[in-house]
């Protein structure tokens, strides 16, 4: 691999008439060929077949010499060059930890992870691997801060939180673009598969100067697979739900390149099978049943060694479906919600470097087309001739609906940078989302259009070896035109918004393995529907809707993060441990109120502006390996998060003095445990078989019960903590030419750490689940390829 991985680097240099610097790069098992080596950060050479490097008519002075290598960590050296050739043994230890990796995330331009102004966590193959993930959804928990939730029995909703905020407080990204939209969010993290990525990058804490509106809580950006060597691999995965339902996963991936690497072309696929599941006897899921097909690739062409041009492309089309009688058309069954995803994204970006090579400009486009159609209903039957139609059952035969939903970005970026104090990034994109989303039975219909030109800019300034500050801001012009349809009535959303929002950061290096961090900024939501908006909940039989209060302002914040990061350095032993505080200030929070019924059938609850709320809390990583054959990864969450003022969940019609004391009320945020984190084991200390024990807890938290349907009465329910326990083995073979074998086996939620209360029946709340998202579950699989 390592002489697949070079590193291409533009090769010039002044020439003055001096002495030369040679040497060589060597780690524990010898030379090391196709090193990238720099010095002073501009001139740059590549290491030869015996590991060798040499910089000739170099003038006397100090120098710092830098080498790079994929797979190892950053090693630089200060040299003095006088009178005579230096001839340097320079040895690179592996970087286990993935603190040299390149990120992109932080200020939107390619900085190692350790080097950054703020804290980057990463989620890449290693963790997908050693918790068999199939989905991004099922990897998301190994991160601090980060936990995945289900929402509905039903359909299967899911939403990411991030220190302590519910999903439509995080960005989501793909390549770094902002196209993945309101709608595709809904279903949208259990449609990646992990086939595709190449890693998330995970920047908690406010990130919307570089981003956008959303990033209040922090960014996640999908980084998909590009071709770096030639590769082959196919797979199968077969799990049993509880013994007893089938979750069964073809995949595939492979890369070509060309044969001098101006060419590539990555591609991927996963056909992916699951039955439903149902927990409690009452012949209703609590795991919905899917078919999802993925498909897609990722290009690259550079016209010259310094430009490069990227396309990709990703078609994913998905069916689930929920409820009861799955057996039956969903208009027939007693409940069912039924979705079909047909979801198109593609992006282009072109990338230049300019004369003198430090300077880079991008421009790019993104484009993803949703197309969903859907049922949301109960009380189906099988009609039979003379029978007569009652009200229950013209509303399930018109219980479907239609959404089609564009999100596109188009932008250019400029980056600059002197190679030793000062850097400079400055671009603007053009966001535009429109949203149709049609429930024609429950005579409701969403239109919206959000239009967003952003403006951003940031300088980062290295004041010595020390210290590091970066300050920049954006200028959103945001404009909604929508149109929310209910029976009887239109509510219109018509606003033009200038939001302009800023970041600081800090960076001291105490010394090379302490470094301490802090930022400030802002962010906001607009008033427009989210994912959660346009997901229908079942509650009582009967669909639930979100309504958007006409009056509904901006949601603004005000984040404030700081952090301790160790990462000792060493050969035989790493570690990265953080310490982080965190804390959020929302203004104008968006909060969803009691159920309201509908003339036509169903409820709606109204997302109107509460008094106001605080986050806050601390992360602690600790991440380390020993030799090559231990390694783990390990985070742990606690926070408070409360409304400043208790908000009302559920009130009767009309208060008097005798029912005041009904009224339910709460002052946390709901669905937040203060509590959470996860951790992952593994030794790879056996010839050919790997050992990976992984691990998530949830902590008690509240959450809401509506436990009368018919006035929509809803208490707030204290769950039980859950420990997850998920045991992997491993055996790999490698063979000739390239070839390999690998065979696998495991189990999720080993001690069947698993809700016990769920509701029955057809009048329950689809939306009273939480915990671990599957009991116990045994699995296997296959891979064979080559590499």
């Amino acid at each position: 691999m390592k002489y697949l991985g070079l590193l291409f680097l533009s090769v010039f240099s002044i020439q003055l008439w001096g002495e030369s610097i040679e040497g060589v790069v060597m780690d524990s098992e010898g030379p090391v060929v196709g090193a990238a080596v720099l010095l002073d950060g501009t001139t740059g050479t590549s290491t030869d077949a015996e590991g060798r490097f040499r910089f000739v008519d170099i003038t006397d002075g100090r120098y710092t010499l830098e080498v790079r290598f994929i797979g190892y960590r950053t090693l630089k050296q200060e040299i003095l060059v006088e009178q005579g050739a230096p001839d340097l043994i320079l040895t690179i230890i592996p970087d286990r930890l993935g603190l040299s990796e390149i990120t992109v995330t932080a200020d939107r331009s390619e900085v190692e992870r350790y080097e950054s102004t703020v804290i980057v966590r990463a989620i890449d193959d290693r963790i997908f691997d050693q918790t068999a993930s199939l989905s991004m959804a099922e990897g998301l928990a190994y991160s601090p801060g980060l936990r995945l939730e289900n929402n509905c029995q039903n359909c299967g909703f899911t939403q990411l939180r991030m220190n302590g905020l519910e999903g439509a407080y995080s960005q989501i990204l793909i390549d770094n673009r902002a196209v993945f939209s309101s709608l595709a969010g809904v279903y949208g993290l259990e449609l990646i598969p992990t086939q595709m990525i190449e890693r998330v990058e995970v920047l908690r804490g406010g990130g919307s100067a570089m981003y956008g509106g959303n990033a209040i809580a922090g960014t996640v950006n999908i980084i998909t697979k590009e071709p770096v060597a030639p590769s082959f691999e196919v797979g199968l995965q077969q799990a049993f739900v509880n013994a007893e339902s089938s979750d069964r996963a073809l995949t595939f991936n492979g890369s070509v390149l060309s044969e001098n690497y101006k060419k590539g072309l990555t591609f991927f696929g996963m056909y992916r099978t699951r039955e439903g599941w149902d927990a409690n006897g009452d012949d209703l899921t609590e795991i919905v049943a899917l078919e999802n097909l993925s498909a897609g690739f990722n290009a690259y062409v550079r016209p010259s060694d310094r430009s490069k041009i990227k396309w990709s492309g990703t078609l994913i089309n998905e069916y689930r479906r929920g409820g009861g009688q799955l057996e039956r058309p969903p208009h027939q069954a007693n409940l069912a919600e039924e979705l079909s995803h047909l979801i198109f994204n593609t992006q282009v970006s072109y990338e230049q470097y300019l004369p003198g090579d430090r300077s880079k400009i991008a421009v790019y486009g993104s484009l993803q087309h949703t197309e969903r159609d859907s049922y949301y209903g109960s009380g189906g039957r099988i009609l039979t001739p003379g029978d007569s139609l009652t009200q229950e059952d013209v509303l399930a035969l018109n219980a479907y609906g239609h959404s089609s939903d564009i999100a596109a970005v188009a932008g250019a970026q400029w980056n600059w940078n002197d190679g030793e104090h000062w850097a400079l990034t400055a671009g603007s994109e053009f966001q535009y989302n429109r949203v149709q989303d049609d429930q024609l039975g429950y005579e409701r219909s969403l239109n919206q259009r959000v239009q967003t030109l952003g403006s951003y800019a940031q300088g980062d300034w290295t004041l010595n070896n020390r210290w590091s500050f970066s300050l920049g801001g954006r200028l959103d012009l945001v404009r909604i035109r929508a149109e929310y349809d209910w029976p009887s009535s239109t509510d219109v959303n018509n606003q033009s918004l200038p939001v302009f929002v800023p970041r600081a950061t800090v960076k001291y290096t105490i010394n090379e393995s302490w470094k301490f961090r802090a930022s400030y900024a802002q962010g906001y939501r607009a008033p427009q529907a989210f994912d959660e908006d346009l997901h229908i909940e079942i509650v009582g039989g009967e669909a639930v809707f979100n309504r958007l209060d006409p009056d509904l302002r901006p949601e603004r914040s005000n984040s404030y993060n700081a952090s301790l990061q160790w990462a000792p350095y060493r050969e035989e032993l790493q570690f990265n441990m953080v310490f982080e505080g965190f804390y959020t200030d929302l203004n104008d929070v968006f909060f969803t109120g009691n159920l309201q019924p509908l003339p036509t059938g169903g409820s709606v609850r109204l997302v109107r502006n509460g008094s106001g709320a605080v986050v806050y809390g601390g992360n602690i990583e600790f991440n380390g390996a020993f030799q090559s054959d231990w390694s783990w990864q390990s985070g742990i969450t606690i926070q408070a998060a409360r409304y400043d003022e208790d908000e009302v969940l559920w009130e009767p019609e009309m208060i008097t003095d005798a029912n005041a004391d009904s009224v339910i009320s709460t002052s946390n945020i709901l669905r937040t445990p203060p509590v959470y984190g996860y951790g992952t084991v593994n030794f790879e200390g056996l010839s050919n078989w790997t050992f990976s024990l992984s691990g998530v807890f949830t902590g008690r938290m509240d959450v809401p019960h509506v436990i009368d349907p018919e006035s929509g009465y809803t208490v707030v329910k204290r769950t039980e903590s859950f420990i997850e326990l998920n045991p992997k083995i491993r055996y790999h073979h490698d063979g000739p030419e390239h070839g390999f074998l690998e065979v696998y086996g495991g189990v999720f939620n080993l001690l069947n750490s698993y809700q016990e209360d769920f509701d029955t029946g057809v009048d329950r709340d689809a939306g009273y689940i939480y915990g671990p998202a599957r009991p116990i579950t045994f699995y296997a699989g296959i891979k064979v390829g080559l590499d």
